[in-house]
């Protein structure tokens, strides 16, 4: 989005002190945290699940009032918003994202799931021919690395699953599969994930709060000056300025809101930010 203009004056309702406790946050919360940012993003275009048509004027004094809950309340775990609309003499429902409470059920890598009709009439179009040649004993993945097919295409990689057998010789199965694979698939390498470590940082780096004054300067079509946010965030932390928010936020912001993220040094096949964390959320939610 470009900004009409530049302003050294933070939001009022803007307090950093609402932001302590980030580094308490689990991998679990910081999904919730950061997935509600990313549809408020995503909201800039149209509200989800608002079945009012607005006026631009309403639509903005709404974010606005959106935007201060944030300010106010950063950690909020329901984020589902009620305005009276003037323009249609009613109440108006946004909603921005579930409750906390149902997030560790839907909580999900996708790694490995049921296939979809889409995902078999996907794969049927890409690989429909290898049906009509006569070595239908060989697994699939050979065929498919002999059609020399892109990486994206060759990391799913669909599964022969009997459930009448117990879990342990399925599990047993699965690995000794997995390892097969692994070494026909020696390109594909796993993609390295968050850390805690890593979350740890976020909260020192203020990221949650960066991220409400970025969204407040879309809102308004202003862009505040990096001075004045680097003086406003890090006012006890003489290690960090500037540079922090250019080398350290700004990679982190553009993985949030770039659908298939950015490559950064320490991923050499990037993904979604959400996704990595939900990998991360799931482990930390097993170990518990």
């Amino acid at each position: 989005m470009n900004k009409s203009k530049t302003t050294n004056i933070l939001p009022r309702s803007f307090k950093l002190e609402n932001y302590e406790g980030m580094d308490r946050l689990s991998p679990l919360e910081w999904l919730f945290q950061l997935e509600a940012r990313y549809q408020l993003h995503a909201s800039l275009g149209s509200f989800i699940d608002c079945s009012h048509r607005l006026t631009n004027e309403e639509k903005k004094k709404f974010l606005d009032l959106i935007i201060t809950d944030y300010f106010k309340n950063p950690f909020k775990l329901d984020r589902q918003y009620k305005f009276f609309s003037q323009n249609h003499k009613e109440n108006v429902e946004i909603f921005v994202y579930a409750e906390y409470e149902k997030l560790p059920q839907i909580v999900t890598s996708g790694a490995i799931r049921p296939m979809t009709i889409k995902d078999f009439h996907r794969t049927n179009q890409q690989y429909g021919e290898l049906f009509q040649n006569d070595r239908n004993a060989e697994p699939f993945f050979k065929e498919a690395i002999q059609r020399h097919s892109s990486v994206d295409s060759l990391k799913l990689i669909p599964f022969y699953m009997d459930l009448s057998f117990s879990d342990e010789v399925l599990e047993k199965e699965f690995k000794r599969n997995l390892a097969s694979l692994r070494a026909n698939f020696k390109d594909i390498e796993p993609t390295k994930n968050l850390t805690k470590y890593k979350l740890a940082y976020w909260a020192s780096y203020k990221l949650l709060a960066y991220i409400d004054l970025y969204l407040w300067s879309c809102i308004h079509d202003i862009s505040i000056k990096r001075p004045v946010l680097s003086k406003a965030l890090y006012q006890n932390q003489s290690e960090y300025g500037e540079d922090t928010l250019r080398k350290s936020v700004l990679p982190i912001m553009n993985r949030l809101f770039t659908p298939n993220g950015i490559e950064l040094d320490d991923l050499e096949n990037p993904t979604h930010l959400l996704d990595e964390l939900a990998i991360l959320a799931l482990s930390n939610l097993e170990n518990n």
